[in-house]
Formats: structure tokens, C-alpha cells, sequence
């Protein structure tokens, strides 16, 4: 136990020289973490996607519009609610616990009749503090979209504009000493590695 104390110590030692000695390049102290949700409709371009979208007519586009349009069960990350999971995923989780076991035997029937599909676009960039003592930058640039497209017999009855949202956010999260922590936590389970 005292030999791997003594070679995490000078092994953080090492590291924190190196660190220094090398002015701290921005691969080492910047996780870039990249998110992305794509289906690989209309070539991945937002703007055709957008299109296509408010080309969907509540009360006139049926399902197999939506079929010969792409947008079909198979497709990558497009997701299908039917009956009681669409009024879940419509309403929330507060609105489907309201609904007892007297009135989801009422309900059940017509609920049936109801698909909620989930077209997303996520293409995001995630950039967080690596090395810090007390204070981690978080910066986060990028598109994340869903549409959603409510069906009644097969038959579209709602479909909103699209929503796109473009984060650019800053955050900050503050923890006395976390960075050492998270440092040494880091260091200590690839000297484990290296003992065994």
C-alpha cells in the first residue's frame, strides 16, 4: 500500500512538471466530447429536413406520405410511440400517473388509436475543463431539434412548427478542490493497472 501512495505521488509530480514544462497544450486540458444524433434523412442537412417538415399537413397527410417521405419505422434514431406510450411522451410522465386504472381501462381504446413519431437533430460540441482546481468551463455549441408529428388514424392532426434551438451556453461548476480530486482519481486507477 505505502510503494503505489509513494509512486501516485511522484507519478502526480511528474505529471504537474510535464504539464508545466510544456505550457499545458490545449488537447491536455481541454475533453471535447461531440454529440450526434442524426437519421440520415435528406443527406443529414437541417435545412432540407425543415422543409420536408412543413411539408406535413395536419388533417391531410396520411402515414404513407410520411412513408414515401422517409420517415418510417427502421430508420435510424426516428422513434414510434403508440397508444398509452405517445400520451406518455406527449403529456409527460405527471399526466399518464393521473390517469387511474378505471380511467385507463376508459381510455385504452382510444389511446390505441394515437402514434407519436420523434425526428431528432443533434449535432453539438462539448467543451470542459480537463485540469482545474475549483472552478470547471463547460462550453456547449451546437444544434439540438426534435419534431414530433402526432398521428390519429393514421392520419397526421398535429405537427408543429419547427423548433430549432442552437446552444451556445457557458456554464461554470465550482467544488473546493474537485479538479485534484477528479486528477488523482484519474491517476491513481491507471497506477492500479499498471501495479497489477
Amino acid at each position: 500500500m505505502y510503494k503505489i501512495s509513494i509512486r501516485i505521488s511522484v507519478l502526480l509530480l511528474l505529471a504537474i512538471i510535464a504539464l508545466s514544462a510544456t505550457g499545458c497544450h490545449s488537447s491536455l486540458v481541454i475533453r471535447t466530447k461531440y454529440e450526434r444524433v442524426q437519421t440520415g434523412l435528406y443527406g443529414n442537412d437541417l435545412t432540407k429536413l425543415f422543409t420536408a417538415y412543413k411539408e406535413i399537413m395536419p388533417g391531410k397527410t396520411t402515414r404513407e406520405d410520411l412513408e414515401k417521405m422517409g420517415i418510417k419505422p427502421g430508420v435510424d434514431n426516428i422513434r414510434f410511440f403508440g397508444g398509452f406510450e405517445a400520451y406518455r411522451a406527449s403529456f409527460g410522465e405527471t399526466a399518464s400517473r393521473e390517469l387511474t386504472p378505471i380511467k385507463f381501462g376508459e381510455y385504452l381504446k382510444e389511446l390505441e388509436r394515437y402514434t407519436l413519431i420523434t425526428i431528432p437533430f443533434k449535432d453539438m460540441v462539448r467543451k470542459s475543463d480537463r485540469i482545474y482546481f475549483s472552478r470547471k468551463d463547460i462550453d456547449t455549441k451546437g444544434w439540438d431539434v426534435t419534431l414530433p408529428i402526432l398521428l390519429r388514424d393514421n392520419v397526421v392532426i398535429y405537427r408543429p412548427e419547427p423548433n430549432a434551438e442552437y446552444r451556445d451556453t457557458h456554464e461554470i461548476e465550482r467544488a473546493f478542490a474537485q479538479g485534484i480530486v477528479e486528477l488523482l482519481a484519474g491517476v491513481n486507477g491507471g497506477v492500479g493497472k499498471m501495479v497489477k
